[in-house]
């Protein structure tokens, strides 16, 4: 039951449901992955904040990042306040709990702290939600290689922005950081190098959770003692299989850039989508234009461009990232349960945008004070 002082006995953002850490209901749907419910928090009549800290000064938006949580993430990043400059503030190197929605969202702090492959294919992060509901102190999570989902993602934003990542796709060869132009001299995407694939398309057929594949294959990688290129090719080779194979039904006709799932028969190979291309321009346009001295994130940057809701959806890669429950692809033996919830330091600043711009930053994010009028009643 939450604890308040409330006399009508009205659930509000001040209601805590676990007192000692100061969390109210928003805090707890972000931490146990419940988008319609922080969807409806945040938004009319409702309004509450999604920069709002807790005891351990850790914010609904904070909670989402650090597993990952792209779908919840999703209904706040929009409505965040969050700020991230890394000339203006200390920079952090990412977590690699959010490695992926860091690199998505916030690619300012990923230029200055760009991505290694075995950040992205060998290191454990935190997912998901486990164990005992009574204590949100000592919940405890998932810890095991980057899921499916989060793999593709990371995939297709090297196609876009390779800057942000210190690593040749093709040779898995380390790129000094600041070499933007080995990036993209030597990161091309058509035509692709189709004798590796024509192995793996006769092994693979038949795949139909793709890209949960791509987290078993990884797996199947580190269970065999695979090395850290070994497993760059065969992920690598396993994505572009589902991204750019046109299957050939007996009728002759074609479906084209069927991600999902891999027939057994004729098949022919062929370059991503005009419309993926088409974002990965948008993508690179943004950042190379913004760069270092971006501050909002890349939601709220996208959000400027006054786009029908499809094409914004579009631009955040949702179609890739929102696969729904990743947990029934997690294999024996890889989900073992470690607790989450360090104390973060914060101070109250003022930051050198301007006499007013007074906030509250916690590492290298910058809260700025909410407007007393924007706070919603409830």
């Amino acid at each position: 039951m939450p604890d308040s002082d409330e006399v009508d006995g009205r659930i509000t953002s001040s209601t805590w449901f676990v007192k000692r850490a100061k969390r109210n209901l928003l805090h707890l749907c972000a931490y146990l992955h419940a988008p319609c419910c922080v969807r409806l928090l945040v938004h009319p009549p409702y309004t509450w904040d999604p920069d709002q800290p807790d005891r351990t000064n850790q914010t609904p938006m904070h909670f989402a990042e650090t597993r990952d949580d792209l779908a919840t993430l999703f209904e706040l990043i929009h409505l965040s306040r969050e700020q991230r400059q890394p000339s203006l503030w200390p920079l952090q190197r990412p977590q690699l709990n959010g490695l992926a929605s860091v690199c998505l969202f916030w690619p300012q702090q990923m230029l200055a702290c760009p991505v290694s492959l075995r950040a992205i294919l060998t290191e454990n992060r935190t997912i998901g939600i486990s164990g005992c509901q009574d204590n949100m102190s000592t919940q405890y999570v998932y810890r095991t290689l980057m899921i499916g989902p989060l793999l593709a993602l990371l995939l297709d934003l090297y196609i876009a922005t390779p800057e942000l990542f210190v690593f040749d796709l093709w040779t898995g060869q380390e790129i000094p950081s600041g070499n933007v132009s080995h990036s993209f001299e030597n990161n091309r995407f058509w035509p692709i190098r189709t004798n590796e694939l024509e192995a793996e398309a006769i092994s693979h057929a038949g795949c139909t959770i793709y890209p949960h594949c791509l987290y078993q294959l990884s797996i199947q990688c580190r269970l065999l003692g695979r090395t850290l290129l070994d497993t760059l090719v065969q992920v690598r080779n396993r994505w572009l299989l589902h991204r750019c194979t046109t299957n050939v039904d007996s009728d002759g006709s074609k479906d084209e850039n069927s991600s999902t799932g891999l027939e057994q028969g004729s098949r022919n190979w062929s370059p991503f989508k005009l419309m993926d291309y088409c974002r990965a321009i948008v993508r690179r346009t943004l950042v190379s234009v913004h760069g270092l001295t971006m501050r909002q994130n890349y939601a709220q940057l996208v959000s400027r461009l006054h786009i029908p809701a499809p094409i914004h959806t579009q631009l955040l890669y949702r179609d890739i990232w929102d696969r729904g429950d990743f947990e029934p692809y997690l294999l024996d033996g890889h989900g073992g349960n470690v607790p989450l919830g360090v104390p973060l330091d914060a101070q109250h600043v003022r930051s050198d945008d301007g006499p007013g711009d007074i906030g509250l930053l916690i590492g290298h994010r910058f809260i700025p004070d909410r407007v007393p009028n924007s706070v919603g009643a409830s």
